[in-house]
């Protein structure tokens, strides 16, 4: 189904696959958006007996949305039915975990670790960050940001940016899902540009439209930075706030660039065993 209608503090998706139904939650788990959330999970459980509820999206949870959380999963198990509580925001996991509550719940995904080993790299975030320095030149962008791909858990997650404020990055912590340019490209592993985010078929009706359009993101372009053995490593998107004059020679040099950045990270992640690169580019999703 598509994503309900837009909310004070909360939307959902429900998603059917693989035996399960997935809630997808996007915004903040608060006493107001409890009913949207119950709601959602009956809907879920009416067609399967078990959910998982995604929470990748979350960025903000209070004390009821904590103890609901906690209610969910008890209530689940007394109606023999199953409930995951998957990917949560790194905010969400830290509240779960200083009120002792993360071990109460069946967790899907285990946390990632990604950015402590690739992330904390010194040499992985000076690459990054003059990638989406000269990216911003080379597109005469008014904002960027530069993503590490997760082969374990497939997704992305920035580590380096320009210009953005906290409700962005923490919006986008992780894409994983073809709803934004940069989860697009992930998944068809070539560029995506995007010229009108208002009218495009990528954002329409999702949370993230929003979010794009209260960072003033009117146009984006996400860019694959690919090994010279076909590997995914990471992104690079540039940002505008009117519409670009992408000319063919633009986008040429802004994949030049994400090619030598490809090579770089390469050749940096091969010399240091134990530092993962993604699998082969394979189009999915």
């Amino acid at each position: 189904m598509p994503w309900s209608t837009r909310s004070d503090s909360l939307r959902y998706d429900i998603q059917h696959g693989d035996g399960r139904a997935t809630v997808r939650l996007a915004g903040e788990l608060d006493l107001a958006a409890r009913a949207i959330v119950y709601r959602a999970l009956q809907e879920a459980a009416s067609a399967s007996t078990e959910a998982a509820l995604d929470l990748s999206r979350v960025t903000f949870v209070d004390a009821v949305g904590l103890r609901w959380l906690l209610t969910a999963q008890r209530d689940a198990r007394a109606a023999n039915h199953r409930l995951i509580i998957r990917r949560p925001h790194r905010a969400v996991r830290r509240l779960l975990e200083l009120t002792g509550l993360l071990p109460l719940l069946e967790l899907e995904d285990p946390p990632y670790d990604g950015h402590t080993v690739l992330g904390s790299n010194r040499d992985v975030v000076a690459i990054c960050n003059a990638a989406i320095d000269s990216a911003m030149r080379i597109d005469r962008a008014d904002l960027a940001n530069a993503q590490l791909f997760d082969p374990q858990t497939r997704s992305l997650r920035i580590i380096a940016q320009l210009g953005f404020k906290s409700d962005f990055l923490e919006f986008f912590e992780i894409v994983d899902d073809d709803e934004s340019a940069c989860g697009t490209a992930l998944n068809s592993r070539r560029s995506v540009w995007v010229p009108d985010t208002a009218r495009s078929t990528i954002f329409a009706g999702t949370p993230a439209l929003d979010v794009m359009l209260d960072a003033k993101s009117r146009a984006v372009a996400s860019v694959p930075v690919i090994s010279p053995r076909g590997r995914l490593i990471a992104m690079i998107s540039t940002h505008h706030n009117r519409r670009p004059a992408w000319t063919n020679e633009r986008k040429l040099k802004l994949e030049q660039l994400a090619r030598s950045t490809g090579r770089l990270l390469h050749d940096l992640l091969s010399s240091r065993p134990g530092q993962a690169i993604a699998p082969p580019a394979t189009a999915h999703g």
